[in-house]
């Protein structure tokens, strides 16, 4: 039973990195070239804005989960001067 229970949670953990990041090789630019730190700061203030905010947290006991390209967050980064920038392309 042990063992099952560890095969499982290593699927799930491998499913889950598989999900990290923007699979489609997406990324946030800013115009006057801010730093990575700052785009985390500005990323983690927006998913956090978004998973408060988003109608199915209403009534719930805890935030609900967001992605970086879902249509809030990329509004927030938008507000805060973030451009969500296609791979292989430079900001304009």
């Amino acid at each position: 039973m042990a063992i099952v229970k560890g095969l499982l949670f290593f699927a799930l953990i491998s499913a889950l990195a598989g999900c990290s990041g923007s699979a489609t090789g997406w990324s946030w630019q800013h115009p006057q070239g801010l730093d990575p730190a700052q785009r985390e700061r500005d990323l983690a203030d927006c998913l956090y804005y978004a998973s408060i905010t988003d109608p199915r947290a209403f009534g719930a006991d805890k935030p609900v989960q967001v992605q970086e390209f879902d249509v809030p967050v990329q509004e927030c980064m938008a507000q805060r001067g973030w451009i969500f920038v296609e791979p292989g392309k430079k900001k304009e």
